[in-house]
């Protein structure tokens, strides 16, 4: 079809239509800051879409000018009412469900709305107040009723909470979660892509219900802004979609993407617990120490201090222990069992490999500051440890760590070769 004959065909101008107003209502969403109402109107969009693609051939447009004229009227009230003093966050959803009747009532004419019974009453849940457990519940429930396509819930709901809940983890500012969940979140992608033609999709009605109820969980919790509490939404999420999706029986499927998940959540839950309780700084200290005294340098040790006269010093506070590092590279580290090793030697050697190079990087981080102290370099000091050249003694171990892992790889897959090759031969 040439590009100039589509503007003469009904159901692209409804297309249109409607896509303009769904836009129009996410953008006023996010231009205000409203983001359950943004997630909530995502999803129940989605929905609407969904349902509309189901009946797309089986819908007849015909419109009397009468009913044209009703419809254009209410879809005009939509953005008219953004710039009344009627507006308000209320009103928005409201005035957005007058536009969606109108979009009905100009496709198929007065009497013919009831066909769209459904896609109406999804657009009607978006006015519904109360962003609580039991009204997300009801709302999903009543989308699982009408819903039934599996690629439906887990692209909608991936898409709209994952930015979600990374933009709450940058808003309460715990950044030393945010790459690592990235690469989480970014490596469970990566596996339900590699085996989406082999994924088995069988919904069962009391996995649905548990299902519903852990994604109303996610939606209701989602803006608490408590650490511990986002770190377990991931996992939670994927569980529900897994439910909702695949049923009891097909759980065992994602079992690597659970694990992958359940790594990011155990791990943000206790990291602070462990960094209050676990005197790594002292531990630092004393191996920082020995490095500095190697090097020839004269000091003394008191605790977390290492003194090079009495007005020159270095302490080893809880924030430059190495927590971070080796959270970082233990981390990744499990996410490398997870993912490629099958035998239980390996499983414990990368985790030590992991812990061992972040402790002796961020050691010879302590050093090369102590180093830089003792000379009297305070701009040198201020540099290193202050600014982003202190990276490199994160990068350097997760290069040499990302060797180690690749040459694991090569090795078992070499392994592998020749325990096939002794099969054959047998």
């Amino acid at each position: 079809m040439a590009p100039a004959k589509w503007f003469q065909h009904k159901q692209i101008w409804l297309v249109g239509i409607i896509l303009s107003l769904m836009v129009l209502y996410l953008s006023y969403c996010g231009i205000t800051q409203d983001i359950q109402s943004l997630v909530s109107g995502f999803i129940f969009m989605s929905g609407t879409g969904v349902l509309l693609w189901e009946k797309r051939r089986n819908l007849k447009l015909n419109s009397d000018i009468f009913s044209s004229i009703i419809g254009i009227i209410a879809i005009a009230a939509f953005p008219l009412s953004l710039f009344l003093p009627i507006y308000s966050p209320t009103t928005l959803p409201i005035f957005f469900f007058i536009a969606m009747v109108g979009v009905s009532i100009l496709a198929s004419g007065r009497k013919g709305v009831k066909k769209y019974w459904q896609e109406l009453s999804l657009i009607l849940t978006l006015a519904i107040p109360g962003t609580n457990f039991l009204i997300w519940w009801l709302k999903l429930i009543w989308l699982s009723y009408l819903v039934k396509n599996g690629k439906f819930w887990f692209l909608c709901l991936t898409l709209s909470l994952t930015p979600v809940y990374l933009h709450q983890l940058d808003v309460i500012e715990i950044a030393r979660f945010v790459s690592n969940n990235i690469l989480a979140i970014a490596i469970v992608f990566w596996l339900v892509w590699q085996k989406r033609n082999q994924i088995q999709l069988k919904p069962q009605k009391y996995s649905t219900l548990l299902g519903v109820t852990c994604i109303a969980l996610v939606c209701s919790q989602i803006f608490d802004h408590t650490s511990m509490w986002l770190q377990i939404l991931p996992a939670l999420t994927a569980l529900g979609i897994a439910l909702i999706t695949s049923g009891f029986s097909g759980l065992k499927q994602y079992w690597r993407e659970f694990a992958i998940l359940l790594i990011i959540g155990i791990f943000g839950a206790f990291k602070p617990q462990i960094e209050e309780n676990f005197g790594l700084a002292t531990i630092t200290a004393q191996f920082a120490h020995y490095l500095v005294a190697k090097w020839g340098i004269p000091s003394v040790r008191q605790g977390t201090l290492i003194l090079f006269s009495p007005e020159t010093a270095v302490e080893v506070t809880q924030g430059c222990a190495g927590y971070r590092q080796i959270f970082w590279l233990l981390e990744i580290a499990l996410f490398y069992v997870v993912l490629f090793s099958s035998r239980l030697k390996q499983a414990l050697i990368v985790p030590t490999v992991a812990v061992f190079l972040a402790f002796i990087g961020n050691s010879i981080r302590v050093l090369f500051l102590s180093l830089l102290v003792s000379a009297g370099d305070k701009a040198g000091y201020v540099f290193w440890h202050d600014g982003k050249a202190g990276d490199i003694f994160v990068v350097i171990p997760t290069l040499i760590f990302g060797l180690f892992c690749l040459y694991l790889i090569k090795y078992s897959q070499s392994e592998e070769i020749d325990d096939y090759q002794e099969t054959k031969f047998l």
